[in-house]
């Protein structure tokens, strides 16, 4: 009698308290989405949607999409490099130098600089008198870079920088061009501007790889109240850099 009715009670009794220990040490989380904030930076996670990274965007810590389920990026997107996706094409374009070559389709800005973008000048001084005939357009950013360096003696500079920027492996930045810029601070709200947003820098003056003349080249300002500008300046003057990629 003890066998036929006890021993079936015990075993009922303790697959209960398993059960019950287990949901108490071993609790399921609702997988996180592109955007939710996180706690640890550099965990990763494969999800639905994709491979997300705990990664800085804007100053937070938050889940970022690292390669989506269906290869496909948006704006605000941590890129292949690790950096914020500011751009994306309608269409292919070339970026020649770039690894996309002639098949790319978005523009990723490095991650802001917790201390700061560096203040470089645009050109040796050498060099700052010197044509390079670099292009405006999207996609142009790489080849202005190459087109720089090729000058010889630029080492130092903006251009220089940017070639130089390696992040997550990827080895392929570069200045971007005065468009490619254009659109970076149409997204400076998404790609953050790091330690100047903290201190109210409102005028922050960024070089791009476009020539306005054989002694000035083009930048980007946010001036307060106005919005983004363009302007050039002399190759001699010192603002900031950020390096981009296209992929």
């Amino acid at each position: 009698m003890y066998d036929f009715i006890v021993k079936p009670i015990r075993r009922a009794v303790a697959a209960i308290v398993l059960t019950v220990f287990m949901a108490q040490v071993s609790p399921v989380s609702a997988a996180p989405t592109p955007g939710d904030r996180c706690k640890k930076a550099g965990r990763e996670r494969v999800t639905a949607a994709g491979t997300l990274r705990c990664q800085s965007i804007g100053g937070v810590l938050r889940w970022g999409l690292v390669e989506g389920a269906s290869g496909v990026y948006k704006v605000g997107d941590v890129g292949p490099g690790g950096g914020i996706v500011f751009y994306v094409a309608p269409s292919t374009f070339a970026s020649p130098g770039s690894d996309c070559a002639s098949s790319c389709r978005y523009l990723e800005a490095a991650p802001a600089r917790n201390d700061g973008e560096p203040r470089l000048r645009w050109a040796s001084e050498n060099n700052q008198e010197r044509s390079v005939r670099t292009a405006p357009g999207i996609g142009s950013g790489m080849a202005n870079t190459i087109a720089i360096l090729k000058q010889g003696g630029n080492s130092g500079t903006a251009a220089d920088y940017a070639s130089k920027y390696v992040n997550r492996g990827k080895t392929d930045w570069h200045l971007p061009s005065i468009r490619e810029l254009v659109e970076l601070f149409e997204q400076q709200d998404v790609v953050g501007w790091g330690y100047m947003g903290r201190t109210g820098d409102v005028a922050p003056w960024f070089w791009s790889s476009s020539e306005f003349s054989k002694t000035a080249a083009w930048y980007q300002y946010n001036l307060f109240l106005s919005g983004p500008q363009s302007s050039d300046g002399p190759k001699w003057d010192s603002h900031r850099v950020r390096p981009v990629r296209a992929f």
